[in-house]
């Protein structure tokens, strides 16, 4: 079901069947009753109902030239793709560091190399986990090496704590800020502030840059997506099975519209709440799984 069929299930409720005119803060009333109707059930439904598998590419360095200044976090004559090469490092000039591209034409730490035209190198380190992305539920895997990679979020701690300058040759695995071009081994997390709105809100880092192309796969949970204004208008696919929209989704949402200015009639109230329990009940109900379970406990042969 689309973002506007959803919305035109719930007009019977109000004093207006006009979707198209509907004042702004009415419109976005709307949204946020869909909305908050979507995240509710998410929060309820087990999560074998969100789980799915993502893809995405490791790349090794790609030559770039680019003009850097001297103490300044930015460059020009290069420009990044965000968000697509957001989170990628760069190693830029002369300057010995690995740095970090968070902007079109700007890196996290400052330049340190003098200030001139030079090329740099951009690796693809990192997969960008975005917005419709909950959590993980698995290691990603190097699919072509069929090799599971290891979170090691100590890794990246004790490679802080082991940087001193002119001593990377003493660090033959690297360190947090010198990593080796070589096949990945372990992950992190990088947090970009989700709680700002921050896009892509994490970043899967690999505890070494690619030596040659990688195809990670990793399975995760989906997160609700948003129901904008203009959706009411042109639709978006909404991220719920088909089935059950009407049953489950509709009264929670239907509930939500109780406050709003346009509500047709209060009678309905009682009836409304009805259903709404019905729907969780329904929701906290679904089955766990969508296959027989397998029971691998028991006494091991031969004893």
């Amino acid at each position: 079901m689309n973002s506007t069929q959803f919305a035109q299930l719930l007009m019977p409720f109000l004093r207006t069947n006009d979707l198209a005119n509907l004042p702004a803060d009415m419109a976005l009333s709307l949204c946020a009753a869909i909305n908050g109707a979507i995240q509710e059930y998410y929060s309820k439904v087990p999560s074998a109902y969100k789980g799915t598998t993502f893809s995405g590419t490791l790349t090794p360095a790609v030559t770039v030239t680019a003009t850097f200044v001297n103490n300044s976090n930015y460059f020009s004559g290069w420009n990044a793709s965000i968000p697509l090469q957001k989170g990628f490092t760069i190693v830029a000039g002369s300057d010995p560091r690995q740095n970090t591209i968070i902007g079109t034409n700007e890196m996290l730490d400052v330049y340190t190399g003098p200030t001139g035209t030079f090329q740099a190198l951009v690796y693809g380190d990192c997969l960008q986990m975005n917005g419709v992305i909950e959590r993980f539920t698995s290691d990603p895997v190097l699919v072509d090496w069929n090799r599971v990679l290891v979170r090691d979020e100590n890794w990246r701690r004790a490679g802080v704590r082991s940087v001193f300058p002119g001593t990377f040759q003493l660090y033959p695995f690297g360190s947090y800020s010198q990593r080796q071009i070589r096949t990945p081994f372990c992950y992190w997390i990088e947090r970009q502030g989700q709680s700002e709105g921050a896009y892509p809100p994490f970043i899967l880092r690999m505890d070494s840059l690619p030596d040659t192309e990688y195809r990670v796969r990793v399975e995760g949970l989906l997160a609700p997506t948003q129901v904008a204004l203009n959706d009411l208008i042109v639709p978006v696919e909404l991220s719920l099975d088909h089935y059950i929209v009407e049953s489950m989704v509709l009264p929670m949402a239907v509930k939500r519209l109780m406050p709003h200015p346009l509500w047709r009639d209060k009678t309905l109230n009682a009836a409304v709440m009805d259903d709404y329990r019905v729907a969780m009940r329904m929701t906290e109900a679904r089955t766990p799984d969508q296959a027989s379970s397998q029971n691998f406990c028991g006494t091991p042969p031969g004893y």
